[in-house]
């Protein structure tokens, strides 16, 4: 199963964010899954409307999304999560 991992990433120290995914990235795969890391495809200077246009249509070509815990405190995981929801994807959290 492909999953797309969706959380807080503005707001945060960057390195923090990315260590974050990087452990959400490896604990997908422990457990053999296909992980699609959004901090693998955007670089750090883009902009949030940037980061969209790129995170989604990575995200729609996954089977499930993974909310990270923090995922509530990002519009653009919210954006995400609904986009989720509408495209009748499996959320996980």
């Amino acid at each position: 199963m492909k999953i797309y991992i969706a959380g807080r990433i503005s707001g945060v120290p960057y390195e923090q964010a990315r260590n974050k995914f990087a452990a959400a990235e490896s604990l997908c795969r422990a457990n053999n899954y296909n992980p699609v890391n959004p901090m693998n495809h955007v670089t750090q200077l883009a902009s949030p409307a940037e980061a969209m246009k790129i995170c989604i249509p990575l995200m729609l070509e996954c089977n499930a999304i993974l909310l990270l815990n923090d995922w509530e405190f990002s519009e653009g995981a919210q954006i995400e999560a609904q986009t989720a929801k509408y495209a009748e994807m499996h959320i996980l959290f």
